[in-house]
């Protein structure tokens, strides 16, 4: 009875390093695909290009089905807003700036799955310049953001969204292209 037991328990930790290493060999034969995603956000005042914010991020693709492939950007400052809290002003700091996060999908044809999040946020100017006139003249604070998936192929470019600003009237499009790095 020992015997067929100890036999038993090393037969499975066979069994389990063979296992263990087989995807060992798996992950280690993994190909990658780097890629370079340009993702340029660019602001409108009717026909006239006012802004135009690129933004490069890298990609290493794995064909690997549990390889994490996704990016994040962060790019930004973080502001001070006064706020009164219980009868009392203080300083609360609120991050503006650009926030990029895409995680890629490489599909059997050769194009790409790219899920995206695009957040961008920046500093207007002050309330009570304009059509605000009589408020505190505390900052305005502007804020985008865009949730979308889309398939792209090497070399290819597209406009993700084109959105008006309901303030200012601005409008702001988003641009990504992909290029496979060889």
């Amino acid at each position: 009875m020992f015997r067929t037991a100890t036999t038993t328990i090393l037969l499975l930790l066979f069994l389990a390093g063979a296992v263990c290493a087989q995807e060992g060999a798996t992950a280690a034969a993994a190909k990658f695909t780097p890629l370079r995603l340009q993702v340029v956000l660019s602001r409108y005042e009717g026909e006239k290009k006012v802004s135009s914010m690129p933004n490069t991020l890298w990609v290493n693709v794995s064909d690997a089905p549990k390889e994490r492939n996704r990016a994040m950007l962060r790019i930004g400052m973080s502001a001070p807003i006064h706020v009164i809290a219980n009868n009392t002003n203080t300083v609360a700091f609120k991050d503006i700036g650009n926030l990029v996060d895409c995680t890629v999908v490489a599909l059997s044809d050769g194009r790409f799955k790219l899920d995206f999040t695009i957040e961008q946020s920046s500093v207007d100017k002050p309330a009570g310049t304009s059509a605000d006139a009589g408020r505190s003249g505390a900052p305005l604070l502007r804020m985008f953001r865009y949730d979308f998936a889309m398939v792209l192929r090497d070399g290819q470019t597209a406009q993700v969204t084109s959105a008006t600003d309901p303030v200012t009237g601005e409008v702001l499009k988003v641009d990504v292209t992909l290029n496979v790095m060889k």
